[in-house]
């Protein structure tokens, strides 16, 4: 579930849910670690398609919260779903950053295209006041700027 923090802070729970803003995320039985991320204060990219946790498959899902969807109103309106990738989300610039073992991929979260891959490095962290995605290990601290990827 996602829902607009302010009411719900300011109010508390008298607020719920007449006064705050919620959304129902799609379920997904047994699959509690999987990654997500803020896009902007409207959209999200939610990873691991699929309902149960032996159907997920690597990918993505991005959702717009100020719409909703055909089907449930509930629920918010799925922008894109997409495979192809693993790992830890990151976001900047309105791109989808991924982090797996085979390094960074820079995605289009609204067509679900992977625009470049970035071999060799593989972010822990992201460091949004200076822009930069982290990769912190055993080595060393390596960044890069999330600015690179600007399309």
């Amino acid at each position: 579930m996602a829902w607009t923090l302010s009411p719900w802070l300011t109010g508390g729970t008298d607020s719920w849910p007449k006064d705050v803003d919620w959304a129902l995320l799609p379920p997904c039985e047994y699959h509690w670690n999987r990654p997500v991320v803020w896009l902007d204060e409207d959209r999200l990219v939610l990873g691991g398609p699929g309902d149960d946790e032996a159907e997920i498959i690597p990918g993505a899902r991005a959702f717009d919260l100020r719409t909703r969807g055909d089907e449930d109103a509930m629920r918010p309106a799925e922008i894109a779903t997409f495979g192809g990738h693993e790992g830890r989300f990151f976001a900047a610039h309105g791109l989808l950053f991924t982090s797996a073992v085979a390094g960074l991929d820079i995605w289009d979260p609204v067509i679900g295209a992977r625009l470049g891959t970035l071999a060799g490095i593989r972010p822990t962290h992201h460091d949004p006041m200076h822009g930069e995605l982290l990769e912190l290990s055993a080595s060393g601290l390596r960044r890069w700027q999330t600015s690179h990827a600007t399309v």
